[in-house]
């Protein structure tokens, strides 16, 4: 299953994620309220009630290591993104706390059921290749072991929906204009929001891809979701 609903490859994505890595963390705190930091101190939360202490985290697309930085260092952890620039930024973030690598998540460099869990907040949407992406975070995690994905989504109530869609389209863009100077890259977040699938959606995608005992867990009305589960092997 390939992205094919928006017209960006995955060298776009990377070059519009380099371009605003410098106010990546700013901006997300400003558009979003600060909320972004509930949900991803709720994935890790989830995370780590399923990790053992000795365990291997995997979190893919990791960005400027906010994951990382809420995973305590008694567990060993390492950070995968596919830009330099945004890893940059972890380095300093997590100072040494946690390993970070450049790689592609699509072809990730790691041996067959290698972690006990592996984490991706709001980057599965950018996989040029889902069917593909979703194969290797399989592949990639034990049989007893746990996904985490954090993804943005479409609220399930009908008027909040509106009302969320049209800030989002309308002042989310022109806002971030205001504080990054790159209103395509928030154009692109916005669009990639509204066109990946969520809720029920994602889980029968999930379901078609191997995965089993699905949770979905909606935040903020459904703004984003989070989904917990374990590969079928």
């Amino acid at each position: 299953m390939e992205n094919t609903k928006y017209s960006y490859t995955q060298k776009d994505a990377k070059e519009i994620f380099s371009n605003i890595a410098k106010r990546y963390d700013v901006n997300n705190t400003l558009l979003s309220f600060g909320i972004h930091f509930l949900w991803k101190k709720k994935l890790v939360k989830e995370l780590l009630s399923r990790t053992p202490l000795n365990g291997q985290v995997i979190d893919l697309c990791t960005g400027t290591g906010d994951i990382l930085n809420y995973i305590d260092s008694d567990i060993s952890a390492i950070g995968i993104d596919f830009c330099q620039e945004m890893l940059d930024i972890a380095e300093k973030k997590l100072r040494g706390k946690h390993k970070l690598m450049l790689g592609d998540a699509l072809a990730l460099d790691f041996q067959d059921n290698f972690a006990n869990a592996v984490s991706i907040a709001f980057g599965v949407r950018n996989f040029s290749n889902l069917t593909r992406g979703l194969a290797e975070i399989n592949r990639i995690t034990k049989k007893a072991g746990y996904v985490f994905i954090l993804e943005f989504g479409q609220p399930r109530n009908y008027l909040f929906r509106k009302i969320y869609n049209f800030y989002a389209t309308y002042f989310l863009p022109n806002i971030a204009n205001l504080f990054s100077k790159d209103k395509v890259a928030y154009k692109y977040l916005v669009e990639t929001s509204k066109t990946f699938p969520s809720d029920t959606e994602f889980k029968n995608v999930l379901l078609e891809n191997h995965f089993k005992n699905i949770s979905i867990i909606p935040l903020t009305f459904g703004i984003a979701y989070l989904y917990i589960m374990q590969p079928d092997k």
